[in-house]
């Protein structure tokens, strides 16, 4: 499956309160779209963004961030509303990560 491209990576799970970012959750941005572009690279230049993804709604883009506190939290807010509107929630509890996929079976037909 390595060699096909279907498995790219074995990622490694961190317990990110032991780094101290144990703040984390998930903002929704809405970039006005003449700066879509300068917001991506926003995005891939901040440490605290880890994921962001295109989506399709009110909010075309949701980031998934950890930060140490909330001067961290404030600072990242304050550079992303240049872009446009945005919504955050911070995580409470989380249950799951990356939950494994799983694997259909090969079946003789």
């Amino acid at each position: 499956m390595e060699d096909e491209g279907t498995i790219r990576a074995f990622p490694v799970r961190i317990d990110r309160t032991k780094l101290d970012c144990s703040i984390t959750g998930f903002i929704m941005v809405a970039p006005d779209p003449d700066k879509y572009a300068s917001f991506c690279r926003f995005c891939e230049q901040s440490d605290a963004i880890l994921e962001h993804h295109h989506v399709i709604g009110p909010y075309n883009a949701i980031l998934f961030f950890a930060v140490q506190d909330t001067h961290a939290l404030d600072a990242l807010l304050n550079g992303i509303k240049s872009y446009g509107d945005s919504r955050t929630s911070v995580a409470l509890k989380t249950y799951f990560e990356l939950k494994d996929l799983p694997i259909p079976l090969e079946t003789d037909a």
